[in-house]
């Protein structure tokens, strides 16, 4: 079993000042933590200054030159079809600001043997959501199907992202009819939505637990750039 994993980035004084901050925290715990054979695909949002990741094994490194064209969208898509192309049999969908710990694990195997997950987005507990099923600061038994998965991290296989993505090369249409009138900084869980029509379900795993800074940057590039 192949995982791939995309995290989206950005160091900057205006936008992100601890970004190298939080990128090198995330890699670090998943050199620790995760088990599998794994790529993680970096994705750097038009960063001011440039990060040095030569320590960390397993790194595809991408830089967006100008996010202003797609936003955040534009830079999950592109990690992620970079995970599809690559053919890893999970792709994790995650933001920078994340610590992993060994619950990982139990996340990424129950998806790679779940018989439902061609329709299925998955999802962790975190501390970092303001409210709602996910919210939690521990790990809990079980799991629970609920309407839309946070967009903090999700994960999908890779027979999903071929069924659902709206073209070969993105998984979020950008332009969904549930974005919300923006679907470059925000938006995105609108195209679960929309997917939805054709049979998607979101479910939590309840037993997997990641602790999220929550600093919501892409707020101060949509202000910069919108």
């Amino acid at each position: 079993m192949k995982l791939g994993i995309s995290i989206t980035m950005h160091w900057s004084d205006k936008i992100r000042p601890k970004g190298n901050l939080y990128v090198q925290n995330i890699l670090e715990s998943i050199e620790k933590n995760i088990t599998c054979n794994y790529t993680v695909y970096v994705i750097d949002n038009q960063s001011q200054y440039q990060i040095d990741l030569a320590k960390y094994n397993n790194i595809v490194y991408e830089k967006i030159l100008d996010q202003s064209i797609e936003g955040l969208t534009g830079a999950w898509n592109k990690g992620m079809y970079l995970a599809y192309k690559d053919d890893c049999d999970v792709i994790i969908n995650s933001n920078d600001d994340l610590v992993f710990n060994k619950t990982i694990n139990d996340f990424i195997t129950f998806i790679s043997n779940d018989s439902n997950s061609l329709n299925t987005i998955y999802g962790p507990l975190s501390n970092g959501i303001l409210s709602g099923p996910q919210f939690s600061n521990s790990i809990k038994p079980g799991t629970q199907d609920i309407d839309i998965v946070n967009g903090f991290l999700f994960a999908m296989t890779k027979e999903h992202y071929k069924k659902y993505a709206y073209t070969p090369e993105k998984y979020f249409n950008i332009n969904n009819k549930h974005n919300g009138g923006d679907g470059k900084w925000g938006g995105q869980e609108g195209q679960f939505i929309e997917n939805k029509e054709f049979g998607l379900k979101c479910k939590v795993l309840n037993f997997c637990w990641i602790e999220h800074f929550k600093e919501r940057a892409w707020k101060k590039a949509k202000n910069i750039y919108s």
